[in-house]
């Protein structure tokens, strides 16, 4: 059978992700979508066996309905993505029991790859978070003592320097905690970094109060400066 494994590959491509957390959500909606795919599309050619004309105009709507949910809900475009693949295989003579078998082993098989894969060749954000924070905490310095020399001369630094220090003090500060969150969704155990969560999710918040009071007085050399 020529389609047979090809979705093993398919699945493999679509839910493995950089992230661990990602990675088993996208396995998880991806099997309880298929398997739930399986059951509709089984009910529904059991039951009306529908001939070329109805799997036909049946494969273009839930294509479309597919690839609408794609972005929007991942879980729900497997369900569609599901049924079209078992409506297409029917249409183009595929036994339908068996194009729905084929579809839920070869996407079982697939998302456990993934999970395994990703525990076998682990790329863990936690390795990251340290040099993101340690970024995060320069970047936010930086702005502090700009901001702190503004206030003792009034002369010093221009509207230009500021801007350039608060968006580069924003995205280091986004990017270390979206690390951060992602590491919340990655497994305990082995130590996979060298900060841990709590101690990485404390110098976000006393980084996050830095930049708010350096904002403000900022904000008061500029008014004074006015």
């Amino acid at each position: 059978d020529p389609i047979d494994g090809y979705w093993i590959v398919v699945a493999v491509i679509f839910v493995l992700k950089p992230e661990f957390g990602v990675t088993v959500g996208r396995s998880f909606l991806r099997v309880t979508g298929t398997l739930a795919g399986v059951a509709a599309a089984t009910f529904f050619l059991a039951s009306i066996q529908p001939g070329p004309v109805v799997l036909a105009v049946l494969t273009v709507v839930v294509s479309a309905f597919a690839f609408t949910l794609f972005n929007t809900n991942y879980g729900v475009f497997a369900v569609f993505l599901t049924c079209l693949t078992v409506f297409l295989a029917a249409f183009l003579g595929l036994p339908p029991m068996t194009a729905v078998l084929n579809r839920a082993t070869d996407n079982l098989i697939g998302s456990g790859l993934t999970v395994v894969a990703f525990l076998v060749w682990p790329t863990w954000v936690a390795t990251q978070v340290p040099r993101l924070v340690s970024l995060c905490l320069l970047a936010e310095g930086r702005l502090g003592q700009r901001v702190l020399a503004a206030f003792t001369y009034p002369a010093q630094g221009s509207d230009e320097d500021f801007d350039q220090l608060i968006s580069a003090a924003r995205l280091s500060r986004s990017n270390a905690e979206a690390a951060v969150e992602r590491m919340t969704h990655e497994p305990h155990g082995a130590d996979k970094g060298s900060l841990a969560l709590s101690a990485a999710e404390g110098m976000l918040a006393q980084m996050h109060r830095f930049g708010m009071a350096s904002l403000g007085l900022l904000n008061h050399v500029r008014g004074d400066g006015a």
